[in-house]
């Protein structure tokens, strides 16, 4: 089906259809029906919810970093467990930690470094 505004069930007449009622979307930008008009005729026309962006953003560094944090997790395991060594460890959660910092420059975000936690050791204090 060629897609031409006001042709009855092309993409730019269910858009105008869209913007004429109203259906809000979490994720798209609400348009006015004189830019979405424009958008169906071809111009590049684009009204950015900056809140909405950076959302998105987020949401987006913070699933890279989980995954990080996971195999930092899973390689403090192994510490634990006695199956690496401390300094293996502490070099490879210092290249994960490296390339989370790398991801958050690109996302302009600035964080402290990301710790090498050692295996905590008890200590008994006798209280009086």
């Amino acid at each position: 089906m060629p897609n031409i505004p006001f042709l009855p069930g092309s993409y730019s007449s269910q858009k105008l259809e869209r913007t004429r009622k109203g259906m809000d979307s979490l994720f798209r930008p609400e348009q006015s029906e004189l830019v979405s008009l424009a958008q169906t005729l071809g111009f590049k026309i684009e009204k950015a919810d900056i809140g909405r962006l950076s959302a998105g953003k987020a949401f987006e560094l913070k699933r890279k970093l989980k995954g990080f944090k996971e195999q930092m997790n899973y390689i403090r395991k192994r510490l634990r467990d006695g199956l690496v060594s401390e300094e293996d460890a502490k070099t490879q959660i210092e290249k994960i930690s490296n390339k989370m910092r790398e991801i958050a420059e690109k996302y302009d975000v600035k964080f402290s470094t990301a710790t090498y936690a050692k295996p905590k050791k008890v200590l008994f204090e006798i209280q009086n």
